[in-house]
């Protein structure tokens, strides 16, 4: 009788060839579930900003504050060096938008070493229901702040925060100094800023509620139910 003879080393490949396979499969479901897990994570924290505690509020209030303080030192440095208003430019390498074709030098980029000297600092998650980036803009005149006119050459020059929650919303405006509820405007006009001013009337910042005029730094409730943190970086 003839006995089969089995050959050790192909059954060996196939085993390992086998193993393999499984292995490469584990991974594979490892990183969707992980994948899966880290989008949820991060969808829960966008959307929880509402449910932040007051002393969470207050604490991101004030980092919130100090950083806006900082970018209006940096504008302030770029202008001292005789640069013109319209020659500030904030673009950044984390948005697009902002640049500024009268803006020739690294001198007048507020994000820059060479010029305002300030780091770029996207928001933290819980800082904005929806978005991850400041606004900086040159299209609104907020009342009893520099010159009062109806025209372009009185807009500010703002950065603003939208989409904020509202605890967050109301955390920002106690440290202010301005009293509940959340003042109510009805129009912000959130336009990149490259150089040039504009002036709507409907984005005027005080004419709907007195507690914002001549108010440098607030956040308020916007008629469509948004709310928006706004801070003069340089009034006109």
């Amino acid at each position: 009788m003839i006995t089969a003879q089995t050959n050790p080393d192909r059954n060996a490949t196939r085993a390992t060839n086998s193993q393999s396979g499984n292995v490469f499969f584990i991974v594979m479901v490892a990183v969707a579930l992980f994948a899966a897990l880290m989008f949820t994570f991060s969808r829960g924290a966008r959307q929880g900003g509402d449910n932040l505690s007051a002393k969470q509020a207050d604490v991101m209030a004030s980092d919130i504050l100090t950083y806006v303080q900082r970018v209006e030192r940096g504008v302030s440095r770029v202008y001292g060096r005789g640069f013109s208003e319209n020659a500030i430019s904030f673009q950044n390498e984390y948005i697009s938008g902002y640049e500024n074709a009268n803006c020739t030098s690294n001198r007048c980029l507020v994000f820059h070493k060479d010029g305002g000297a300030v780091a770029y600092r996207q928001l933290d998650s819980s800082w904005s229901n929806s978005s991850d980036n400041w606004n900086f803009t040159g299209e609104n005149y907020v009342v009893g702040i520099g010159t009062d006119c109806n025209n372009a050459s009185c807009s500010e020059l703002l950065m603003v925060l939208d989409d904020v929650p509202s605890v967050l919303c109301a955390a920002l405006n106690k440290r202010l100094s301005i009293a509940p509820p959340i003042p109510q405007d009805n129009g912000i006009d959130l336009t990149e800023y490259d150089g040039a001013f504009a002036y709507n009337a409907a984005n005027d910042i005080g004419d709907d509620d007195a507690r914002l005029e001549e108010i440098r730094t607030a956040c308020f409730e916007e008629s469509g139910g948004n709310n928006y943190f706004y801070h003069v970086l340089m009034e006109r």
